[in-house]
């Protein structure tokens, strides 16, 4: 491939990616035979028409060809005889996908069976140097107004408006709350610790993670949990 940017819009008459491949048996007249050539799901898109050209063999070998975005194909359609001589085609206006470390390529066509599958490659850099630091005094259950640090380095320069997706474990960070429907005290399974005594305040803040709530009274340090 040319273009392993991810996110890419199809630009006209763009070549974008090469495929070659060696068919077993020679296709000696002009009859409509398909070639499937095979990729992973989400690694192109677009909305331009895609263009093929293909060279390779005594004929020059004439092809139409169809993309299929929700099966990851291109289905090229020949126009003439194709020979057993090993052929290159180029597609040309076609989009990019979003990053992926990426899948396997194949080719069958209606003469021949599907071919060992090889590697794509990736789309996009892979994020290297993750760090995620916590100060051990802020490694507590429950507290509020902590600073977590994360660095890293992207491989793929971004412009406004993109992306960074930043994954933690589920209910390992949370936004407390600092109203409380009445109702959430009574919930079957809520347990408080300590015990809620007689005059305990209501005044409460809340966190829900996941399927998992927590409570905190705010003037004698019991927690709750469910």
């Amino acid at each position: 491939m040319s273009h392993r940017i991810p996110n890419q819009a199809a630009v006209a008459s763009a070549a974008v990616v090469t495929v070659g491949f060696t068919l077993s048996t020679s296709y000696t007249q002009a009859t409509a035979n398909a070639i499937t050539i095979n990729w992973p799901v989400g690694f192109f898109n677009g909305s331009a028409i895609p263009t093929v050209s293909c060279s390779g063999g005594a004929m020059y070998p004439l092809a139409t060809v169809a993309v299929d975005y929700l099966q990851g194909t291109f289905i090229l359609t020949t126009l003439n005889g194709w020979d057993t001589t090993a052929k290159m085609c180029v597609f040309s206006s076609i989009g990019t996908g979003s990053p992926t470390s990426g899948g396997m390529i194949s080719v069958k066509s209606s003469q021949d069976s599907i071919s060992t599958s090889i590697q794509s490659g990736r789309l996009g850099g892979l994020v290297t140097g993750v760090a995620f630091v916590i100060a051990a005094a802020d490694r507590v259950p429950g507290a509020s107004n902590k600073q977590v640090t994360v660095s890293f380095t992207i491989q793929t320069a971004l412009i406004a408006a993109d992306t960074i997706t930043i994954n933690y474990p589920e209910g390992f960070f949370c936004t407390w709350h600092h109203s409380l429907d009445q109702t959430f005290f009574s919930l079957p399974h809520f347990s408080w610790n300590p015990k809620l005594g007689f005059g305990d305040c209501l005044a409460a803040v809340s966190c829900c993670s996941g399927h998992h709530r927590h409570a905190v009274w705010s003037d004698h340090g019991i927690t709750g949990s469910q």
